[in-house]
């Protein structure tokens, strides 16, 4: 039977989340800030715990942010109630706690650990849904398709060109996924469909990073934030050069982004990737940025690399999927001579990287947290390790 509760919400769990307590129970409260008094309907109840998702409140935290009714809906803005300012300063919090919690990272080990701050309408990569005669992200908790009239995290351009695309077309049957990327100025659009109804349009695109054209395709990774694009480039270009390589490992290394800032730091790089459509974009922009002598690339599995017997370097950079490095943080770890310079998109993954890291001799020196993701509980994190 669904619970209407009326509940005090005490804190934030690292999923965004407001946590609070009722006849014993946890309760995590979806739309919820610590502060509030809120009306939120149970829709998961475990024997330790439930979910539930506000539907009214009560006493609002000064740190909420008037959403819309689609931001509320859709599950790309989880926290499309939450102010900007207060955003950030919560994320840095959740941040620090994961390390601390899940890590055994020592308090005040960050330091003050800035944070960025990213306009709206930032989304360079998308992953759109077709269903029930719509375009769009899925609602939370659902396959339900959330159009995307008014969502303030895709551009404006690029709504009207996914409306366009979807007009006309039969959009009720089995479920598509859309996935699109464009370009950062003028928002030219190439996708790669998954049925009948969005065969994937022809080619990629060039996606500029402080006047270097990267070519990327739909599916290949990228940066996600339009915005963000060349800070994130110079700050890994500048760490990289702080530590005087010779030579670098760019592990999981997509399109070859940050390949390119490796050798912009004086490196000779080495680039593994195991996805085909990320690595032969990776060979078109090494030609077309005349990188061909300074990048070795390696399409395949980070792993399969490390068991070939890989060579040290003195700076590995390393972007992982969600799920973190795993069973290659110390094989990555020991590579790494001086510096290993770990981009996070999921602080629960990086904390638990730590241990395998600093048993192999590195400690954290420096971090910064870029939002990439605003309107969202996610954060993009830059950890340096030094070699002791």
């Amino acid at each position: 039977m669904t619970a209407i509760l009326r509940l005090a919400i005490d804190r934030l769990a690292p999923t965004g989340e407001g946590v609070a307590r009722h006849a014993g129970q946890v309760v995590f409260v979806d739309g919820a800030l610590p502060g509030e008094t809120v009306e939120a309907e149970v829709f998961q109840e475990k024997k330790r715990y439930a979910r539930a998702a506000v539907v009214g409140v009560f006493e609002p935290s000064p740190d909420r942010r008037a959403a819309d009714v689609h931001a509320s809906a859709c599950g790309g803005t989880d926290w499309a109630h939450v102010a900007p300012d207060a955003a950030r300063r919560w994320k840095r919090a959740l941040f620090v706690e994961t390390m601390e919690r899940l890590g055994g990272a020592e308090p005040g080990v960050f330091g003050a650990l800035p944070i960025s701050s990213s306009p709206l309408e930032y989304r360079l990569r998308n992953q759109f849904h077709a269903g029930g005669g719509e375009v769009g992200f899925f609602a939370r908790r659902s396959h339900r398709v959330v159009p995307l009239d008014g969502c303030e995290i895709v551009s404006r351009e690029t709504r009207d060109k996914i409306a366009a695309l979807a007009a006309g077309r039969r959009l009720d049957g089995t479920l598509e996924t859309l996935e699109s990327v464009e370009t950062g100025a003028a928002h030219r659009l190439v996708w790669r469909g998954a049925g009948r109804g969005f065969p994937s349009s022809e080619g990629a695109l060039d996606v500029d990073v402080g006047g270097r054209a990267f070519r990327v395709s739909a599916g290949a990774f990228f940066q996600v934030n339009r915005f963000r694009l060349l800070p994130f480039y110079e700050t890994v270009r500048d760490l990289a050069r702080d530590a005087g390589p010779a030579s670098a490992l760019d592990a999981y290394s997509g399109a070859g982004l940050l390949s390119h800032a490796l050798v912009e730091a004086g490196a000779r790089v080495t680039a593994v990737e195991a996805s085909p459509s990320s690595a032969a974009d990776a060979a078109f922009n090494r030609a077309r940025l005349g990188a061909a002598g300074s990048i070795d690339l390696r399409p395949g599995a980070v792993e399969a690399y490390l068991r070939d017997g890989a060579a040290p370097h003195d700076v590995v950079v390393a972007d992982p999927p969600r799920g973190g490095l795993g069973p290659a943080a110390a094989p990555l770890a020991g590579l790494a001579r001086r510096r290993l310079i770990y981009v996070s998109c999921e602080p629960a993954s990086l904390a638990r990287d730590l241990a395998p890291l600093r048993v192999a001799g590195l400690s954290i020196a420096r971090a910064q947290l870029e939002d990439f993701f605003p309107l969202t509980h996610r954060v993009e994190a830059i950890v340096v390790f030094d070699r002791s």
